[in-house]
């Protein structure tokens, strides 16, 4: 989970909240992905219950089509009930609000859908990359006379650097090669790291011990028979390109990033990550709960029939351990719980391809 969630999830439940003007008056300091957490992810189960109930299915209106609109495989009856969606959204917003604040922004969700059709998801050709990449371009100012030329300069040296590198390293010596990748590489080095199964790598000094008894029944899950007593526990692991934690891990960080979704569309969350071998040669299995879904409603429109297919309600009532295939976890989800719920929340963090394009 990034920084951004991990913050949000930091604001008390509906039940606790402060109606301050100071606690009121925080928001304004949000950065725009912020607001896009908020409106994606936290703002239905928090407002449940505080919100008006025409207000509320009011902003799950908006929440859906964005979600949907922020998607990777968008079919054209979604467009449709995208476009549907946001003419009612505009159409309510004076009724609730008043004509004096419905602004141009407001309107504008009435050309979203359009935009879609030309340029594809939101994500696509979103102004935050272009925005993010503004203090780069600040990076390459070093004066005050001459600034375009500055950073035409420094960009073109940027680019020649690479394609000189790779044409001169094939003639370096060993050490040469070796000198001239720690200039030119920005990656961060893993100091200690095993890949037991392919497309999972562990990260961090393994912890040998005897299996506990819960584990030990867990893996009993993938196998019939575990002969071995004395396994390697890790916390960490690179799953599809991303880092996911252990709940033991997160305690310490005071995040959630061991909550993650599995190739069968199940939610899971991760205990330890347990290295052995039962039979099949030497893989990394996670050793969690399932969260179990149970039915659950945001609200009910009788306008539109609200879908919110990012969301899933789970139980507060945890499952037995058991063990999975760590290369059976597809992506990592966002979990919210609050205490004035009887379930809690998981949603699928669906604009995480804006941040790795």
């Amino acid at each position: 989970m990034s920084r951004v969630d991990s913050r949000l999830l930091s604001i008390k439940p509906p039940c606790s909240l402060s109606r301050t003007p100071r606690s009121i008056s925080q928001f304004k300091f949000w950065k725009a992905h912020e607001w896009l957490a908020w409106l994606l992810y936290y703002s239905l189960p928090v407002l449940k219950g505080i919100l008006p109930v025409t207000h509320y299915i009011h902003l799950a209106l908006l929440v859906d089509c964005v979600a949907i609109l922020l998607g990777t495989d968008i079919s054209l009856a979604q467009l449709v009930y995208c476009e549907r969606g946001f003419v009612q959204f505009v159409s309510d917003f004076e009724n609730l609000y008043g004509k004096q604040h419905l602004s141009f922004n407001v309107h504008q969700t009435l050309h979203l859908v359009q935009s879609v059709r030309d340029w594809g998801p939101l994500w696509s050709h979103s102004a935050f990359l272009f925005e993010s990449y503004n203090a780069v371009l600040l990076q390459m100012i070093r004066g005050t006379q001459g600034v375009p030329m500055q950073i035409l300069h420094t960009f073109f040296l940027t680019r020649a650097i690479p394609a000189n590198v790779a044409s001169v390293l094939p003639r370096c010596s060993a050490a040469e090669q070796v000198f001239i990748q720690s200039l030119t590489s920005h990656r961060r080095k893993i100091k200690t790291a095993i890949t037991p199964s392919t497309g999972v790598t562990v990260l961090g000094q393994p912890i040998y011990r005897n299996l506990k008894r819960s584990d030990y029944v867990a893996l009993h899950s993938m196998s019939p028979v575990v002969h071995q007593t004395v396994v390697a526990y890790y916390h960490r692991a690179i799953i599809r390109g991303e880092i996911v934690h252990s709940l033991t891990y997160c305690r310490s960080l005071k995040r959630n990033s061991y909550t993650v979704r599995l190739a069968d569309g199940r939610q899971f969350q991760i205990v330890t990550f347990v290295v052995t071998d039962l039979g099949f040669g030497k893989q990394c299995y996670a050793i969690g709960r399932y969260l179990c879904s149970v039915p659950y409603e945001f609200c009910v429109s009788k306008k539109m029939a609200l879908k919110l297919t990012h969301a899933v309600a789970v139980s507060k009532t945890p499952s037995a351990l058991i063990a999975v295939d760590a290369r059976d976890i597809v992506k990592k989800c966002i979990f919210v719980s609050l205490s004035c719920c009887n379930v809690n929340f998981v949603f699928d963090q669906i604009h995480s391809l804006e941040y790795t394009m």
